[in-house]
């Protein structure tokens, strides 16, 4: 397993091409996931969110508040020919956002990538 910062985790590419309110063709890195999940978040009502991306609110709640207490751990692995993040996405999305947020990022979980 890789070790990575938050400047690594947001220029992590992803399998993701579409998600929550955009429907981008191409595959997102976290920087991307995280604007969108900000913008479209408090438009997405929790009945509507079959895909469950709202699960990144309450693993903000939990990293904040110190209840976050083992590392995050993302697979990477090789999807349509290039190498993307495929597990750890919503995990991903919640440590960002709490960096954004001004959370020290010494009381956030250890971050790292699993080859797979």
């Amino acid at each position: 397993m890789i070790k990575i910062g938050p400047n690594e985790l947001r220029s992590a590419k992803t399998f993701i091409k579409d998600f929550m309110c955009s429907d981008s063709q191409k595959f997102m890195n976290y920087d991307e996931l995280l604007s969108i999940f900000e913008n479209c978040s408090k438009s997405i009502r929790p009945e509507h969110d079959k895909p469950n991306d709202l699960r990144s609110l309450s693993y903000i709640d939990d990293m904040k508040s110190g209840k976050w207490n083992k590392d995050i751990i993302l697979e990477r692995t090789t999807y349509m020919g290039q190498r993307l993040i495929t597990d750890g996405i919503h995990r991903g999305i919640a440590y960002l956002a709490c960096i954004d947020a001004g959370v020290d990022e010494k009381v956030l979980p250890d971050l790292y990538i699993k080859e797979k």
